[in-house]
């Protein structure tokens, strides 16, 4: 992480309900545009994940002149699946080459993937059970920070089972109408 970079976005952020990242990104691009640190901390990043790509393609037996293909052109060229290539710790293996290892080594990160955004659904599912549907009533009206801050923690950490607080007074009468 980019310290100025997140320094200025905490600040930027303060007192913001809605966010919108692409005029935010926007915004920080032209703040840092210059700043050689941000760009090497940032960008380089981005540069280097295009590139490795990049790479991976021009491995594959016959492709280095069509290295420079999109997608779509890749598609109408081979339609194969065959020539797909997944990640593993050992590096990228054709998937018709690919052990039980192999295999099992490139599902353990998508897992882990997939378990930490059905925690996210969860946690948000939980919490529209509280908030009701009028356009207004938000999920900080609901709850107050240490309620909020614990229920987001026990997602976190994988806690099979959630228990919300019982609704303040106010709440349960408006239930009962």
């Amino acid at each position: 992480m980019y310290k100025p970079l997140m320094q200025w976005a905490r600040e930027r952020m303060r007192g913001m309900d809605r966010i919108k990242l692409p005029e935010l990104a926007e915004e920080a691009m032209e703040k840092f545009k210059h700043d050689r640190a941000f760009l090497k901390a940032c960008v380089y990043p981005a540069v280097y994940s295009e590139l490795s790509g990049l790479v991976a393609m021009t491995r594959k037996s016959g492709q280095s002149a069509r290295a420079m293909e999109t997608s779509e052109e890749k598609g109408e060229r081979n339609a194969s699946a065959t020539d797909r290539l997944e990640w593993t710790p050992r590096g990228y293996v054709r998937i018709t080459a690919m052990t039980y290892v192999d295999l099992t080594d490139a599902m353990a990160p998508r897992r882990a993937r997939i378990e930490g955004e059905t925690r996210g659904l969860l946690l948000l599912e939980k919490l529209s059970m509280r908030v009701p549907n009028d356009g207004k009533t938000t999920v900080g009206d609901c709850f107050d920070p240490a309620q909020l801050a614990s229920i987001i923690r026990q997602y976190e950490e994988g806690t099979q089972t959630v228990e919300l607080p019982a609704p303040a007074a106010a709440e349960v009468s408006q239930d009962a109408n």
